[in-house]
């Protein structure tokens, strides 16, 4: 009796194992893209046609420009909708209502950004035919997304439903690149006030030490600049004497240099002419070397439009940006281009020396500076929204009049940390002689000059 009882338990438990195993299966083919037959979609303006190869890497063909934007939406969301989730969540701050309290810190250090309202900005003042393009492809994603058989399964895991996508979340794709390409200059900034305060030796212009020209040059004669006159000669540079680089007795500013990391991944490009090819044309290698992910950033497809009576064909092949509707990097037939990450001198970060901070006001040397609040609301999945102040500085003009934000960033949480300064900035805190920070656009200095491209 014993016996059959355990064989019947057995026979349970293998059948319930199994019916596990089918209904994973069902659900995982059911997330899967559709590479065959036919959907009628309301948002198409004209018969679209999506093709793949042996790899799966999609030729989308279609008659104008909002219906290729609707498509390439539309096969994104399909193979990479996941992915565009978590980096429009990245930038915005949003990954706690989606991962739950594991993710506040990474959120509260976004926030400090606002990128979810700036995209918003970008999308209201952007030109009609931009927007459109935008909402085009905003509907085919979520057109793209609907017509799965269920949704992706990493939805499944977290016990998650998938949100629509919006115009202004392929603004936050970009924003994302920012953080993973450029939001380090702050760290990096910071450690360069930090050798420049201790060093020795005299200060050239902007009261940088002369000897951080040797440690910081603007180039090197390995460089290839893009003007005749921004070529550095070898050895233009001084090395500075002993008493300049003696940092034994030298005093911090305080602010503790970050630790070291692993080396960072390195891009780079370069071109052949044609008069050094077997053919006679030119020859371009390009290599954005980002870190390996599973998928990866890029997302290679084939993008045709037909020519018309208002707009010239395109033939686009290369890679895409899931979250965007455009090439990235490739080739139209007659041009190919590429590009990598630019070393450019993009921000800096001021000492604002301060005595206090008020809720509205930061007390400095120099008198009173007017903060500004925002509220930032960051809902936590499984748990009460979590409230973020941000306060920052006013609107000023440089001195090409351009308007620059000059800004403070206090991210304060209801208990009032201040342990989420952006890249290791250190905030004033009430009652305490501490330095904040402010981000500005730098103008060119004679030790370090960024050229924009």
């Amino acid at each position: 009796m014993t016996t059959r009882i355990l064989k019947y338990t057995a026979l349970v438990v293998a059948l319930l194992a199994l019916a596990a195993v089918i209904a994973v299966e069902v659900v995982l083919r059911a997330s899967l893209p559709r590479l065959d037959g036919q959907v009628r979609q309301t948002g198409l303006t004209s018969e679209v046609r999506v093709t793949r190869d042996a790899r799966g890497v999609p030729t989308i063909e279609a008659g104008n420009r909002l219906d290729l934007a609707y498509a390439t939406g539309f096969v994104h969301a399909q193979d990479r909708f996941f992915e565009m989730d978590l980096s429009r969540r990245l930038a915005a701050g949003e990954l706690s209502e989606l991962f739950g309290k594991v993710a506040l810190g990474q959120d509260r250090r976004t926030r400090l950004f606002r990128f979810r309202s700036l995209a918003q900005l970008v999308i209201s003042q952007a030109t009609p035919e931009q927007r459109a393009l935008l909402e085009a492809y905003a509907r085919g994603v979520n057109a793209g997304l609907e017509n799965l058989g269920a949704r992706p399964w990493e939805y499944w895991l977290l016990g998650q439903q998938p949100v629509p996508w919006r115009a202004d979340d392929s603004v936050l794709v970009q924003y994302a690149m920012w953080l993973d390409l450029q939001a380090n200059g702050f760290e990096r900034e910071i450690q360069r006030y930090e050798v420049n305060a201790r060093l020795g030796g005299a200060e050239c212009a902007g009261g940088w030490k002369c000897a951080l020209a040797f440690l910081y040059p603007p180039g090197t004669n390995w460089d290839a600049p893009d003007a005749p006159d921004t070529a550095v000669a070898a050895g233009s540079i001084p090395i500075p004497d002993a008493a300049a680089l003696n940092v034994r007795q030298a005093v911090s500013s305080g602010t503790s240099l970050p630790a070291s990391r692993a080396p960072a991944a390195g891009s780079n490009s370069w071109v052949v002419a044609g008069r050094l090819t077997d053919t006679g044309a030119a020859l371009v290698a390009n290599d954005m070397h980002l870190g390996l992910r599973v998928p990866p950033v890029w997302y290679h497809a084939r993008l045709r439009m037909s020519a018309g009576a208002t707009a010239a064909g395109l033939d686009l092949n290369g890679v895409t940006l899931p979250g965007a509707p455009l090439l990235v990097a490739g080739s139209n037939g007659h041009i190919a281009w590429g590009f990598t990450n630019s070393y450019g001198d993009w921000l800096s970060v001021t000492r604002v020396p301060c005595s206090d901070v008020s809720e509205r006001e930061l007390t400095t040397p120099e008198g009173p500076m007017a903060l500004s609040v925002a509220r930032e609301e960051i809902r936590v999945h499984g748990a009460a929204s979590d409230q973020l102040d941000i306060r920052s500085g006013a609107v000023v003009a440089d001195r090409r009049g351009a308007a620059r934000l000059l800004v403070w960033h206090l991210a304060r949480a209801a208990a009032g940390s201040d342990q989420h300064q952006p890249h290791g900035a250190r905030a004033c805190g009430l009652g305490a002689g501490g330095d904040g920070a402010r981000a500005r656009d730098r103008h060119p200095t004679p030790e370090r000059r960024g050229r924009r491209s």
